[in-house]
């Protein structure tokens, strides 16, 4: 996953998987839970948001 630069992937519940890429700082550590609405990585212009 190189080419989407710094990626956050978040491991749903029910098998599913959600990939933020083009983050330029990661804002949570491995393994942390995150709710909805949580700020995930900054990117160029905003913060990343999951959309669970």
């Amino acid at each position: 996953m190189r080419q989407l630069g710094e990626v956050v992937i978040v491991h749903h519940a029910d098998n599913l998987q959600t990939v933020y890429a083009l983050c330029e700082r990661i804002l949570v550590a491995v393994g942390k839970q995150v709710s909805a609405g949580d700020p995930l990585c900054e990117g160029r212009k905003k913060q990343c948001h999951p959309a669970l």
